[in-house]
């Protein structure tokens, strides 16, 4: 089976298209070897998309530290790229690194592992952005993440080897 790429995100909300923008990067290397389904965020819809898998990759924005309450993020920076074990890591639901939607990716996955829907294999590609208002433009930092995160999950897929980033 094909792995199965999702990005989540809204395309008009600037750095929140990141995961789109980054998922027309890959469609056009991968679309022979990988398949596609592009979210605009109704993470609770990933339970019937995922669950007969055997990998899935999921890319979505994050908070950058500019947009984050809490005094432990502040190190997190716009345009850093984080990847995470999603079957191995515990996602704190109000963590800004596991979503900024309404019902988070943690909150998805601990609903698909009660049900039983999880795929056999979950990589989620964060990357930390700073502007999440009404427009379709971003930020200039997001998009060299973009390009770096498309490079590194094509490498991935091709060569079975994990992708190193910048993941504290």
């Amino acid at each position: 089976m094909k792995p199965l790429i999702i990005s989540i995100g809204n395309r008009y909300r600037c750095d929140d298209g990141v995961g789109p923008y980054t998922f027309d990067l890959l469609k056009p290397i991968l679309a022979q070897s990988s398949d596609f389904i592009e979210s605009t965020g109704d993470t609770s819809a990933l339970l019937d998309i995922w669950q007969d898998r055997d990998k899935v990759i999921l890319i979505d924005a994050c908070c950058s530290a500019s947009t984050a309450d809490a005094a432990d993020l502040s190190t997190i920076q716009t345009g850093q790229i984080f990847r995470l074990d999603g079957l191995n890591e515990n996602l704190p639901a109000d963590n800004p690194v596991s979503s900024n939607h309404a019902i988070s990716i943690a909150n998805a996955i601990e609903l698909a592992r009660l049900l039983h829907q999880l795929p056999k294999s979950l990589t989620i590609y964060s990357i930390a952005g700073n502007n999440f208002s009404q427009g379709d433009v971003i930020s200039p930092r997001l998009v060299i993440a973009a390009q770096k995160l498309a490079a590194l999950i094509c490498n991935e897929l091709n060569s079975g080897d994990r992708a190193c980033t910048n993941t504290p």
